[in-house]
């Protein structure tokens, strides 16, 4: 279901959601829309620990940790299969059960690592390993653009960027930030 599809106060919602959450995701059920994020890797290995002790009541935790939007103070008042139907949905998603999606989700992110706007994060990280992912995102453009300039001093490199065609980095990595900005657009983070 596409975003915009979405009544407008659910879009509210999952807008909050993501301030905290970065993936999030929606499945629509019988008993309607539920918004859960995926599961960490502790979690996961927890629940699998867990799982031979705690049987199908594991389903419950999984949903209860998960599961974002709506409340459910009381799960049996949903609709038999529902919560089998989210937590399915919230292993499949977190990646840890299948080496499929898994390796799609790495491919993925590996392409994401070829755009500009990462090429400047690794620079970076590289440059000044004191810096955190996150430290990074807080920047402005000014910020940005100052410690960038100060990573190709530190690393004695140029970053050059053509609108028209790809230029190539230290490591030969193509930066086209009109292409990046594009994709960029089609595929919110």
């Amino acid at each position: 279901m596409e975003l915009h599809e979405l009544p407008y106060d659910l879009r509210q919602i999952a807008a909050g959601l993501k301030k905290k959450w970065k993936n999030i995701f929606l499945i629509k059920t019988r008993d309607g829309e539920f918004i859960f994020r995926t599961l960490t890797r502790k979690e996961y290995l927890e629940i699998v620990d867990l799982y031979p002790l705690l049987g199908e009541s594991s389903e419950d935790i999984v949903f209860e940790q998960c599961v974002l939007y709506p409340e459910v103070d009381d799960m049996e008042k949903l609709y038999a299969g529902t919560v089998t139907v989210v937590v399915d949905s919230i292993i499949d998603i977190s990646g840890f059960s299948e080496p499929d999606v898994f390796m799609g989700l790495l491919e993925s992110n590996r392409k994401i690592m070829e755009l500009a706007d990462s090429q400047m994060i690794v620079v970076l990280l590289k440059a000044f390993p004191h810096l955190t992912l996150e430290s990074i995102n807080n920047l402005d453009i000014q910020q940005l653009t100052y410690y960038l300039a100060l990573a190709e001093q530190v690393l004695g490199v140029t970053i050059t960027i053509d609108k028209e065609k790809s230029n190539n980095t230290e490591s030969g990595s193509p930066i086209n930030f009109a292409a990046e900005n594009r994709e960029m657009g089609r595929n919110p983070g």
